[in-house]
């Protein structure tokens, strides 16, 4: 019964520690947060914060990694059987961990998380776009991906920075009808 006790606890105790960071976030960026300030906003002590991480950088992947294991099987599901559904059910989820998400797709140059998300659809997508433009080869294709993943990030950027102010049903159609291919 102990290991369960602590293992509850421990959820608990890392969760206060994401919600002080993802707060903190709004209003500084990662670099410049410290663990008393990350410690104090989850009322918690500074030794109690270095259980659990290494520092703010170590808790913020692990954040990332939380909302990867949530958007990952629902990716696969995709490939397997695509759907309508897909995107507004991501973007329910991205409005869900709207600082992380957003703090996610601004670093989309240089973020292996998003990366790790993306790279599944390059080849599917490829494919789509060689049968609509005709005689297209796949470094053509590749740039036409590019194009339409930078667009679509930068349309949940705007929604997300907008305070999510459409339906996540609206942001899906208007990035799938940006997409004559998809």
């Amino acid at each position: 019964m102990t290991g369960i006790k602590d293992n509850r606890r421990t959820l608990v105790t890392k969760n206060l520690l994401k919600e002080s960071l993802l707060e903190l976030l709004k209003d500084k960026p990662l670099e410049k947060i410290t663990v008393t300030e990350i410690a104090k906003g989850a009322d918690i002590n500074r030794g109690t914060f270095y259980l659990h991480y290494d520092s703010p950088k170590s808790l913020f992947a692990d954040t990332e990694n939380e909302l990867m294991d949530e958007i990952k099987p629902m990716i696969n599901e995709f490939l397997q059987q695509p759907s309508d559904d897909f995107l507004p059910n991501v973007l329910n989820l991205i409005k869900k961990n709207p600082v992380a998400t957003q703090l996610i797709l601004e670093d989309s140059e240089n973020n292996h998380v998003l990366s790790t998300l993306i790279e599944p659809f390059r080849e599917q997508t490829q494919l789509r776009i060689r049968d609509h433009f005709d005689d297209v080869d796949t470094t053509i294709a590749d740039y036409y991906f590019e194009f339409c993943i930078s667009g679509a990030i930068n349309v949940i950027l705007k929604w997300l920075r907008s305070g999510s102010d459409i339906a996540p049903e609206q942001v899906a159609e208007v990035i799938y009808k940006s997409v004559p291919y998809s």
